[in-house]
């Protein structure tokens, strides 16, 4: 397991070293480094912004990352560090050492929470799109592959505009800055249908599902896409079917009801003329049926 230090000076650096040097492997952080550790020590008193440095470190480490901060509780604002993504404050090493083996499980029991919540967003039929508060795509699962026929390589890290035809693709980022600007949803807590755009350009309809979390001091948006195009196929065959069985009652009723109360029509009036001959009084009340007829 990894722990690694972050703007540690060599005596800090030398110091973990040598406490915890025989049972984990001990690294410095470098810019652009590794995003998997699964312990990493902040040297916050080194640093000018202890708390930007906390935010930056956990929006580059990822969530099974257990942050923990070196310095005195008592002259860090620990509920701002809190917020920034830190998870622990220890005021030395040496204490640090005695409290590491419940880091080192709360470390595992986060590894395993993450790994089932993994297990299930990869194996739902819907697809789960993960964007930041730049429209910059974070996650997808496999559902999205299958939807879209990108790989996640090829989505993550891009904007998620690349999956939307026009004029949405070019609209989208300003949707998105009017709304964390002005706090009013286009879609985000509101499910639509909206269009996508696959690989090979083609566009379809797509029910979209879109909400707000915050999450280490991130706003990130979560959107739940269901492809609806056998719905929207089905929804066209229905209505088709029901115009043709619409078309042949009208038939039916032109050639076989039309023509037998033309007929009756006729007969009444046969009769009605008659009866009027005859000097009957029925004479006009069968001209009249002749007529409704």
């Amino acid at each position: 397991m990894d722990i690694v230090l972050v703007e540690a000076t060599r005596a800090d650096a030398g110091e973990v070293s040598a406490e915890f040097g025989d049972m984990l492997s001990v690294h410095e952080w470098e810019e652009g480094g590794r995003s998997d550790w699964p312990l990493a020590l902040l040297f916050l008193e080194n640093v000018e912004d202890p708390a930007g440095l906390t935010a930056t470190i956990r929006k580059r480490c990822g969530p099974l990352t257990l942050l923990v901060g070196l310095g005195s509780p008592q002259s860090l604002p620990v509920g701002d560090f809190i917020a920034a993504g830190l998870d622990d404050v220890e005021p030395t090493v040496a204490q640090l050492a005695t409290r590491m083996p419940f880091l080192l499980e709360r470390v595992r029991q986060r590894a395993r929470r993450h790994l089932r919540l993994e297990a299930i967003l990869e194996n739902t039929v819907d697809g789960i799109l993960v964007i930041d508060s730049r429209g910059t795509v974070q996650s997808v699962n496999r559902a999205v592959e299958s939807i879209f026929g990108y790989s996640p390589d090829e989505v993550v890290g891009e904007n998620v505009s690349m999956l939307m035809p026009s004029p949405d693709r070019e609209r989208h980022d300003k949707y998105l800055t009017n709304y964390l600007e002005s706090g009013k949803p286009r879609i985000i807590g509101i499910g639509r249908e909206v269009s996508g755009r696959r690989k090979d350009g083609s566009t379809f309809p797509l029910d979209l599902a879109v909400s707000e979390v915050r999450l280490d001091g991130q706003v990130l948006f979560a959107g739940i896409i269901r492809d609806i195009s056998d719905r929207r196929r089905l929804e066209t065959e229905v209505l088709r079917v029901s115009e043709e069985e619409r078309r042949r009652i009208g038939r039916d009723m032109h050639d076989g009801l039309g023509q037998m109360l033309t007929g009756i029509g006729l007969i009444a009036n046969n009769v009605a003329r008659k009866l009027e001959r005859e000097g009957a009084s029925a004479a006009e009340e069968v001209a009249e049926i002749a007529d409704l007829v």
